[in-house]
């Protein structure tokens, strides 16, 4: 049947469209296929993914749903639970006892909401379940946590750290000072000395400070003291010490081993923050605070506690404040030492 010059016209066109369309779904065909093979490798390394260990159960009680909070949200970052949803029914499968109870039993209309929100499940929870404020809990143990006499720094970091969780609001400035008021005051005053720009910084410094009277108190049991001075510890050992690890650098010290004045105010900048005079200070404080000598259970070598050190113009009791606060013993004020104090220097001006 012959056809007009129209209806050939015609199907050449449609032959020209079906084969830009043929030759479009060509070229897209590598693209997905290699979007596809990507989706797959991705799934295939999620399912390959080294797995942590599950989160803890929730029983409902106030002491450890904050721990088990944190616990989930590990979970979360681990695998990859970004919404709301699915953070919702994964802790809600970790729930037994009065919290499975608490969920189980939700009314119908309430329930929505939490699934939705997993801030809202977990402020539902802290009001069933907690009901005194956490933060301010923690806060009030903060106030009054120490370091016992015999307890390690690390213990109790270990135990600050913890409350603090609870308090994430705290800032730097109050987290250090709490940090360092809880201390004992052997390792406080060393501490104040140096100075912390942050918490971690305190730490750090106290960790190494702590370290050491652990090492100067095995030393001085295993008979590591001075022949012919007074310290359980020989003071040169003990200065050598605390340069080595970076907690201070003692001044500099002549041949007959009595102290150098010019050499101690040449110390007076960030490398040199304790002299050898106020290391043998310390160490008698740090000495009669304990009630012993570094291991020396009778104190001194003549078997007697030994006090603070004597500072003309000072009572033993302004002596003991001084060195706990790090105060200078020439004005008062923290922040320097006799060495360089401005009002001492003034007067020796004049």
């Amino acid at each position: 049947m012959a056809i007009t010059a129209e209806q050939a016209h015609a199907l050449i066109a449609a032959l020209v469209q079906q084969n830009s369309l043929l030759q479009q779904q060509a070229s897209a065909a590598p693209a997905a296929s290699a979007a596809a093979a990507a989706a797959q490798s991705a799934a295939s390394s999620a399912s390959r993914r080294t797995k942590i260990p599950p989160a803890s159960n929730y029983a409902g009680s106030a002491h450890t749903l904050d721990n088990w909070l944190r616990e989930m949200q590990q979970q979360f970052d681990w695998y990859g639970y970004n919404s709301d949803a699915e953070r919702v029914a994964m802790a809600a499968a970790q729930l037994r006892g009065a919290a499975l109870d608490w969920w189980s039993t939700l009314a119908a209309a309430d329930k929505p909401a939490l699934i939705a929100s997993f801030s809202a499940f977990e402020q539902a929870l802290r009001t069933r379940f907690q009901p005194v404020n956490s933060a301010q809990t923690a806060r009030l143990a903060l106030d009054t946590l120490t370091q016992g006499a015999k307890q390690p720094v690390h213990d109790y970091t270990t135990a600050f750290r913890r409350l603090l969780t609870a308090v994430p609001t705290m800032s730097e400035e109050d987290r250090v000072h709490r940090y360092v008021q809880g201390l004992r005051p052997s390792v406080r005053s060393l501490l104040l000395l140096q100075g912390a720009t942050s918490l971690d910084d305190a730490i750090s410094k106290a960790a190494r400070i702590g370290s050491l009277g652990q090492y100067a108190t095995a030393a001085s049991s295993s008979g590591h003291s001075s022949a012919a001075g007074s310290s359980p510890m020989d003071l040169s050992a003990m200065q050598d010490l605390f340069a080595l690890t970076g907690v201070v650098s003692g001044g500099s010290a002549n041949a007959s081993g009595a102290d150098d004045e010019s050499g101690d105010r040449d110390a007076a900048d960030s490398s040199a923050p304790v002299t050898r005079a106020e290391l043998r200070q310390l160490l008698t404080a740090m000495q009669h605070q304990r009630g012993k000598g570094f291991g020396n259970r009778r104190g001194g070598r003549d078997g007697r506690s030994r006090g603070p050190p004597r500072i003309a113009g000072l009572s033993e009791k302004q002596v003991r404040e001084r060195l706990d606060s790090g105060a200078c013993f020439a004005c008062g004020k923290p922040g320097h030492r006799k060495a360089d104090c401005p009002t001492s220097q003034h007067q020796s001006g004049n």
